[in-house]
């Protein structure tokens, strides 16, 4: 029996996606969102021929955000190899511990060495950690009235030194921040720059968790036209 047109769907579409059927067997599938909540999603996409006959297949989508590690060092700072290092996903795993919304727990594991990273950022105790600037940064186990925490870590020689008391200093900026359900990041984005025991050099950075994708948009200073032309 000829099944005549094929009629395409999707079934269970997240918030923001949409699916178009172009009427000739094929369709597309678009997701405009900001990576909250990020999946996995399954989507039934479902064909359906004249006769009422159909058939499904499911599709596991998961839209993540950036996730990327920078470590910049000043000459001097002991506490990790190398002067400059760029991670992604590509180069290994980001996740983020379970948490409160006044402390983000951020880790990245590095899957072609034994080199992990722990990054934690804590607001004054008794405030949320939301986007701004904190200035005066100290352990977050050693966090005063008034005084934000933070402290990034790693396999070897680190700031901690075991101790969760060692001298740290330091300021960071939230610049995107939001929490799941369970307390742990959603979408983390800050930069940070740390100094151990009172020592000058510093070692800086950013992590971004889920962070919204950059979008840099540019259009020429300058352009040339016919007089009567539409610019």
């Amino acid at each position: 029996t000829v099944p005549g047109r094929i009629d395409l769907s999707a079934i269970g579409l997240p918030a923001g996606a949409t699916f178009v059927d172009h009427g000739d067997g094929t369709g597309a599938f678009g997701w405009s969102n900001r990576f909250d909540p990020p999946g996995p999603h399954g989507i039934v996409f479902q064909a359906r021929d004249s006769l009422g006959r159909t058939d499904q297949t499911t599709t596991r989508v998961v839209a993540r955000g950036v996730r990327s590690l920078l470590l910049d060092r000043d000459p001097g700072y002991v506490f990790i190899d190398g002067e400059l290092d760029f991670f992604t996903s590509d180069d290994g795993d980001f996740g983020a511990a379970p948490g409160s919304t006044n402390h983000a727990s951020l880790v990245f594991w590095n899957r072609f060495t034994t080199t992990s990273w722990r990054l934690d950022f804590a607001s004054p105790p008794g405030e949320a950690l939301g986007v701004g600037v904190y200035e005066g940064a100290v352990h977050p186990s050693s966090r005063g009235p008034g005084q934000p925490g933070l402290l990034v870590s790693g396999i070897g020689p680190w700031c901690d030194h075991g101790s969760r008391f060692e001298p740290v200093t330091g300021r960071f900026e939230v610049k995107q921040i939001s929490f799941d359900p369970a307390g742990k990041p959603a979408a983390f984005w800050a930069t940070f720059e740390q100094r151990c025991e009172g020592a000058a050099p510093a070692l800086r950075g950013e992590i971004r968790f889920n962070a919204d994708v950059p979008l840099v948009v540019r259009a020429p200073t300058h352009a040339g036209i016919v007089e009567g032309e539409s610019l």
